[in-house]
């Protein structure tokens, strides 16, 4: 049976916006007084110094999360990253224009998330830059243990990107809750205040018990004047198997079946297509919602007889996820196939006359919380027998 947080999740997707993914501004290094800058809608960020400017030829936003010796560590958005070979500087400090900043680092090293082309949500990436010392600063990157976002945890939004005001070269933030929460995303609603261009790659900080962690990227915003809804990568979901081996020159690893799924069925996932064709269907959008109220086997055999033509579609779904996550899901009971009446033999070499001979009468039973009751029990009541 499928997990009832994804079917929730599908719910989420089906219902979200097409995502604009920010994009660097057009400045380089020489001219980064005319850059595209700020977080609109909020105030001068004096505190974050490890949140720094990456210009490449145009402009995003990285947080340092790590140094050893004299190399650093950045984490950004894989979208930021140069199709050529200029990889540019990073710069620190509350205001990266020339003459303004405190500190320029030679970008030598940027490696997006080995998922990111073939699906989006993993906007992910790490640069490695030179001349890092012991003062350099950091923001480390929050595990999954310490991972307790949810939906209305308040988190601070910082970049250098475009404000309401227009060009400026400061670093700018802005507190804001979640709206909606994901096994790789976070997302906001910002009608008046958020992310915007530049800020890409920039850092979603959580202060814990008095220490700050990166626990978001910022990827993008639905409209082009920056309202609507936000979305960042969630990075507790690829601190282990990105983050960390970069870091430490380790291979990457593979996401968990939840987070694969999850970033398949958002904008730029491979089972995209097939999760909007099932919520542009009354009957599937019907079906999701009646199996996600579910839980015992009588619901799910009544909406799936309710619902034939949405459980259809829904199947698609779920087929595709397991065939895009084929390594990440190997063994996860969403791809176990279900029995064809429902129901279970003990005996498996009985499993094949039993579907054939007994699957509509085996279909019922399950349907009827009675006869399932009687079924399973190891000692069934007297009335039973009845």
């Amino acid at each position: 049976m499928e997990h009832p947080g994804r079917l929730g999740l599908l719910m989420l997707v089906a219902g979200s916006w097409a995502c604009t993914a920010p994009t660097p501004g057009p400045e380089g290094d020489e001219e980064v007084a005319a850059a595209s800058d700020e977080v609109f809608g909020g105030s001068l960020d004096t505190t974050h110094q490890a949140v720094v400017a990456w210009l490449n030829g145009g402009k995003c936003t990285a947080t340092i999360v790590a140094v050893q010796g004299n190399q650093g560590y950045a984490l950004t958005a894989a979208h930021c990253v140069p199709g050529g070979g200029n990889l540019g500087n990073l710069r620190q400090g509350n205001n990266h224009a020339n003459g303004s900043y405190d500190v320029q680092y030679p970008v030598v090293e940027a490696v997006v998330h080995p998922e990111y082309n073939v699906a989006s949500a993993y906007d992910f990436a790490m640069v490695r830059f030179t001349g890092a010392t012991g003062s350099t600063p950091i923001i480390a990157a929050l595990a999954s243990s310490q991972d307790n976002i949810g939906n209305g945890t308040q988190l601070d939004i910082v970049g250098y990107g475009q404000t309401e005001n227009g060009n400026t070269t400061l670093r700018h933030h802005v507190v804001k809750p979640t709206s909606n929460t994901s096994e790789v995303s976070l997302y906001f609603n910002q009608p008046t205040s958020g992310m915007c261009f530049g800020d890409s790659g920039g850092g979603i900080i959580q202060n814990i018990a008095g220490t700050d962690y990166v626990v978001g990227v910022n990827q993008a915003v639905e409209n082009n004047d920056c309202t609507g809804t936000s979305i960042a990568g969630r990075v507790s979901a690829v601190k282990s198997t990105f983050i960390d081996p970069f870091i430490n020159g380790q291979p990457f690893q593979d996401q968990t079946c939840d987070q694969c799924t999850d970033a398949h069925t958002q904008g730029g996932g491979l089972c995209l297509d097939d999760v909007l064709a099932c919520f542009s269907n009354t009957f599937c959008d019907q079906y999701v919602q009646c199996r996600s109220g579910c839980t015992t086997l009588p619901c799910v055999v009544g909406c799936d007889q309710s619902y034939p033509g949405g459980k259809q579609l829904y199947d698609q779904i779920i087929g595709c996820m397991c065939t895009s996550c084929s390594s990440e899901c190997n063994g996860d009971s969403l791809c176990a196939p279900p029995p064809a009446c429902y129901l279970d033999v003990v005996n498996d070499t009985c499993q094949s006359c039993y579907e054939g001979a007994c699957c509509a009468e085996a279909t019922a039973c399950a349907g009827d919380a009675g006869c399932l009751d009687c079924t399973l029990s190891l000692l069934p009541a007297d009335s039973c027998g009845q």
